[in-house]
């Protein structure tokens, strides 16, 4: 029996470190779509370049979550995030209730190139040379929309006290992690 567990057990675990392993090195690009908003705080980033346009969810995500919710896409390249804590959570469907996973960074997390599709964002912002205006459409975006730009330079988008709900997250350039704290729970957490 535990010779057969192991023989099954360990091929789908060696697959799942390797998908792991590719994400993390940015061999893979990550699309994730949320029907309860995602949970994303941190006390301090920085990027190299930040976009703020109008969009709805499935033009950010490219996934169909069965509504169009109007978003705020949020584009951050070369951004590191110091304590970063994301806070998934979803409907249980068979027992009912809610399920919730807290991921908590204690060291820096760099995103090389990461799109979010926000509900509601809230921080402190120090900006270096940015463009206000509209949306020129490209990327799926709707044209004439409201847009924010800055230019890009090495960590000139400085964040404080980063709050933010997210429908949708695309990582798509890898990201570098130092520690993880993983904790699952029946109910809701907070980060």
């Amino acid at each position: 029996m535990r010779r057969r567990f192991l023989a099954v057990t360990a091929p789908s675990f060696a697959a799942c470190a390797a998908i792991g392993a590719a994400i993390v090195l940015g061999y893979l690009t990550v699309s994730l779509a949320a029907a309860r908003p995602i949970e994303i705080s941190s006390s301090h980033g920085a990027a190299d370049s930040l976009a703020l346009v109008m969009s709805t969810d499935r033009a950010i995500t490219g996934l169909d979550m069965g509504s169009v919710r109007p978003q705020a896409l949020v584009h951050l390249t070369g951004a590191e995030f110091d304590d970063l804590c994301l806070v998934p959570r979803l409907e249980l469907p068979i027992i009912g209730g809610l399920a919730s996973i807290r991921l908590h960074t204690g060291d820096a997390v760099g995103l090389r190139d990461v799109t979010l599709s926000a509900a509601q964002t809230r921080a402190g912002v120090d900006l270096p040379a940015t463009v206000i205006g509209a949306a020129a459409g490209d990327q799926g975006l709707t044209p004439g929309g409201f847009m924010i730009e800055t230019a890009r330079t090495r960590g000139g988008v400085d964040l404080e006290r980063v709050e933010m709900q997210a429908y949708g997250l695309v990582l798509a350039d890898g990201i570098t992690l130092r520690s993880l704290k993983v904790r699952p729970a029946l109910g809701d957490q907070h980060c």
